[in-house]
């Protein structure tokens, strides 16, 4: 029997589709995503309530959707292998897309990875970002009145786009080897403030833990 490497990869690379219907009673959704090493993005809007697809080697995930009283709740589990091919690992990617009318709580859990999430667009009310060694563009919209947002990450490069109609607070207890903020005046050690914070309608709230590595705030 012959065997190549080819072979050996090409059974075992995974193309999946994943959606969920949007409905009137969806009026609040929460998105907790679990993911593995590789590329994720959140960048388009859709008319279901959730889709997307996920593409890689042993790259698989679980989609369980519940609802209960006019909240939905999505969550999306990688499904971990932890196999090298051949000395070395192979880069998975996912795409995902979210329905605008729902006010949204996005709950993210990466490994180290490379990170595009684009939430300019959507309805969001609560952010919470925890990942390893990556490099993130998080962009916040002014869709929604409030936002609070938690990030935790490892030795990481970030950078956050917050438009200028909103007002922005920061907080953070971790050190920064370097950061740039553009627009924000410093109020005492860790905490900042945007320079229009206080004639602004719409707020983000926004607490950092960890050791960002660099740092950068950035207005469109």
């Amino acid at each position: 029997m012959e065997f190549s490497d080819n072979d050996f990869e090409d059974s075992h690379y995974n193309y999946s589709t994943f959606s969920e219907e949007f409905t009137d009673s969806n009026g609040n959704a929460t998105l907790r995503l679990t993911a593995g090493a590789g590329k994720i993005t959140i960048q388009d809007t859709t008319d279901k309530l959730f889709e997307g697809y996920s593409s890689g080697f042993f790259n698989s995930y679980d989609l369980n959707t519940t609802r209960n009283y006019g909240r939905t709740i999505v969550k999306l589990d990688y499904e971990p292998h932890n196999i090298k091919l051949f000395g070395k690992e192979k880069k998975n990617i996912l795409h995902l897309s979210l329905n605008k009318t729902p006010l949204w709580n996005i709950k993210i859990e990466l490994g180290a990875a490379k990170a595009n999430l684009d939430l300019s667009e959507f309805k969001v009310k609560n952010f919470s970002f925890h990942t390893g060694a990556s490099s993130t563009k998080l962009k916040f919209g002014d869709k929604a009145d409030r936002v609070n947002a938690h990030i935790e990450m490892g030795a990481a490069a970030l950078k956050i786009y917050i438009p200028y109609s909103s007002g922005c607070e920061i907080k953070s207890n971790m050190i920064l080897i370097s950061k740039d903020f553009d627009g924000f005046s410093k109020v005492d050690k860790g905490h900042y403030l945007s320079d229009n914070y206080d004639t602004s309608t719409n707020k983000i709230f926004i607490e950092f833990d960890g050791g960002i590595s660099s740092l950068k705030i950035l207005r469109y």
